[in-house]
C-alpha cells in the first residue's frame, strides 16, 4: 500500500511534461476515468526545432494507507532542475503557479489538470529532476486540513538531442504539424501546414494504397510560415485517405490519414 501511495504522488509530478500546436493554456481533460498522465510518455527534443507537447494528469482525492483514509489537499511543482528557461523552454499550468488545490466539498474521486511544455530547445540535456509537494491530511466540515507536506524529488527521462541540418530533421512531422480541417471531410477540405523554412514543396491526395486520387494540390516553391491548400473530394468514394507533402522531390516527407465520409 505505501509503494502504492508514494506512486501515486509521482504521478502528480510528472503533469510538468506535455503537446499542442501553439503555447497556451491548456484545458484538463474531464472525460479521463483513470489515475495516470495522458500520454504516458514525452517526445525527446531537438536543439534549434520548435517543441510543444501537452499532457493530462488524473490524480486521486485521497489514499488509504494502512487501513487510514488520508485527502489529499493539494499537489504543487516545487522546482525543476535545470530550470527549462536555461534550456529553451518554458511551461505553464492550467492553475496558477501550478497549484492544484483539491477542493473535498465536491465529493469526486479525482482531480485533473494538464501542463503545457514550448520553446525552441537551445541546448542538450538528459534528464529533469521535479520536486513535487503533495500535502495530505484528514477533512473536516468540507475543509481539508494538511498534516504532512511531502517534497519528492523525482528525475524525469527526458531528453534535448543536438541539432541537425539534414532536411528530414528540419521538416519533422512535428516543426510541420500538417493536418487536414476538417476531418471527417465530406466534400471539400484543406490542408494545413507550418514551413520551418522555404522550400519546393509538393502537396497531393493518395488512397490508402498509395495511388494519387486527384491532382497535386500544389507544386513548387513556398516561403516558411503558415499555408493552408484547398481540394476537392466531392467525386471520390468515402474512406481512408492519406495526404501528403513532399519537400524538395522526397527529401523529406511527411504525411497523415484523413477520412471522407458522404
Amino acid at each position: 500500500m505505501m509503494k502504492q501511495f508514494f506512486t501515486l504522488l509521482l504521478l502528480a509530478v510528472a503533469m510538468f511534461f506535455v503537446s499542442t500546436s501553439t503555447f497556451a493554456q491548456c484545458t484538463p481533460d474531464t472525460s479521463l476515468t483513470a489515475i495516470g498522465l495522458y500520454p504516458d510518455s514525452l517526445p525527446d527534443g531537438v536543439v534549434g526545432q520548435p517543441y510543444n507537447e501537452v499532457i493530462f494528469a488524473t490524480l486521486p482525492t485521497d489514499t488509504t494507507l494502512l487501513g487510514v483514509t488520508f485527502a489529499f489537499c493539494s499537489y504543487r511543482i516545487v522546482s525543476i532542475t535545470p530550470d527549462p528557461s536555461t534550456l529553451g523552454l518554458s511551461y505553464s499550468c492550467d492553475q496558477p503557479n501550478c497549484n492544484y488545490t483539491v477542493d473535498h466539498t465536491l465529493g469526486k474521486p479525482l482531480k485533473f489538470g494538464c501542463v503545457t511544455l514550448s520553446g525552441t530547445p537551445t541546448t542538450t540535456v538528459d534528464s529533469l529532476v521535479v520536486t513535487v509537494e503533495a500535502n495530505i491530511g484528514t477533512v473536516i466540515g468540507g475543509v481539508c486540513n494538511v498534516s504532512a507536506p511531502l517534497n519528492i524529488p523525482y528525475t524525469v527521462a527526458f531528453k534535448i538531442t543536438g541539432g541537425s541540418n539534414s532536411l528530414a530533421d528540419v521538416f519533422s512531422s512535428r516543426a510541420v504539424a500538417l493536418q487536414v480541417a476538417p476531418n471527417p471531410v465530406q466534400a471539400a477540405g484543406e490542408l494545413r501546414f507550418s514551413l520551418p523554412q522555404g522550400a519546393d514543396i509538393q502537396a497531393e491526395i493518395l488512397d490508402i494504397t498509395g495511388r494519387q486520387v486527384v491532382a497535386p494540390i500544389r507544386a513548387g516553391y513556398l516561403a516558411a510560415g503558415e499555408h493552408a491548400l484547398s481540394f476537392n473530394m466531392a467525386d471520390l468514394p468515402a474512406g481512408m485517405y492519406l495526404a501528403r507533402l513532399s519537400v524538395d522531390g522526397g527529401a523529406a516527407v511527411v504525411s497523415g490519414k484523413f477520412l471522407v465520409q458522404p
